[in-house]
């Protein structure tokens, strides 16, 4: 029988293994970005990462660590994965924090107009799309999607969603079905509450992801948080309860340790 020393030390070295397990997971995650710069032009107060796609506004602004998007301005910007990386196998995800303004809903009865996608070269995918279809209820809106096409259509998630709550918003892009995908708050990747985009084209590898401002009025205004972007579901829709109770754990276990 090991010392009680011993057996201490047998646990903590057992716990921080789980602990690098699941600390190696987040260190896949492709793209991080918490928007926790100055207040300013995104391209200029986030000029390591995101550079302008298009437009001419200078208007894609970050406000208290949130990227807005106002849909009667211009200016786009993406954020290409660090080190190169691309991606044209398998799947990749991205997961956002997502919150409508009461002032300024959607009215777009199609999804006329979409505001983020995966980005390959000049070519943007799994494009999410604010609308209001004629089943949504009044002052709510709903998310579209599709794989590369201009308009929603009728492709929207059964689920009217509130201007005053933020929701946490995840898209996938599957290679091996050329399909897209997108949950509200989801709790896995098998999750029933989703839509499906299947408009055929052919996809390049995704090396980058964007948001976007329609210049035009119809879309509706929204705040953006916390963006993952991975190859797996649980790189952007982590489990940091879970990671914290191990850390404690390992605290506490390391404390005992040194008794």
């Amino acid at each position: 029988m090991l010392p009680r020393k011993g057996k201490h030390i047998g646990l903590a070295a057992f716990v921080l293994g789980l602990i690098a397990s699941a600390s190696a997971n987040f260190a896949a995650v492709l793209l991080s970005e918490q928007f926790t710069y100055a207040n300013g032009e995104l391209r200029t107060v986030g000029a390591a990462t995101w550079t302008r796609s298009s437009g001419a506004g200078n208007d894609l602004l970050v406000s208290a660590n949130k990227l807005l998007i106002n849909d009667g301005s211009d200016d786009d910007a993406t954020a290409t994965f660090p080190g190169a990386v691309t991606v044209s196998t398998g799947k990749i995800f991205a997961s956002f924090t997502l919150l409508g303004d009461p002032n300024d809903v959607s009215t777009s009865s199609a999804g006329s107009e979409f505001f983020a996608s995966f980005g390959s070269g000049n070519s943007l995918y799994t494009r999410v799309f604010p609308g209001h279809p004629a089943a949504a209820a009044a002052g709510t809106y709903r998310l579209g999607l599709t794989n590369t096409a201009t308009s929603a259509g009728s492709v929207f998630l059964v689920q009217d969603l509130s201007t005053t709550t933020a929701y946490q918003i995840v898209i996938r892009f599957d290679y091996s079905t050329n399909q897209s995908t997108l949950w509200v708050n989801p709790s896995s990747e098998s999750d029933p509450n989703n839509i499906v985009a299947s408009d055929a084209f052919t996809p390049g590898a995704i090396n980058k992801f964007g948001f976007r401002q329609p210049g035009s009025t119809a879309m509706g205004d929204y705040s953006i948080d916390n963006l993952l972007v991975g190859t797996t579901f649980a790189e952007v829709v982590p489990e940091p309860a879970s990671l914290g109770l191990l850390l404690c754990i390992g605290s506490v276990l390391l404390g005992r340790r040194r008794i």
